[in-house]
């Protein structure tokens, strides 16, 4: 691609930032395909793991951070008291923890 259309676009397939977005999207799939079928984990797990695995004594608001997800706290015994969905993880705000 000449610079010259990275520099003026003229549609939307000359901006760079789109054209970023298009690569991670196309490799993304092949990643969550990658993990769920030969690891069983998913895309968070992964990038969890692959965060843990590369920075010895990693805090958890600092994984937190670096992967972009809330920091998570076990509450125990939330399961005993009847609780329906996700009932022993909870986000330090207090918001039930969502998987994405």
């Amino acid at each position: 691609m000449p610079a010259a259309r990275l520099s003026q676009p003229l549609t939307i397939d000359d901006m760079l930032l789109y054209l970023f977005w298009t690569i991670q999207t196309n490799a993304g799939r092949v990643l969550v395909q990658l993990c769920e079928t030969e690891f069983g984990i998913s895309r968070r797990e992964w990038r969890v793991l692959a965060h843990l695995a590369s920075r010895e004594g990693l805090q958890p608001s600092e994984l937190a951070l670096r992967t972009g997800l809330d920091r998570c706290v076990d509450r125990p015994g939330a399961q005993e008291a009847g609780a329906t969905h996700s009932p022993a993880r909870q986000s330090a705000r207090g918001d039930a923890a969502a998987d994405g």
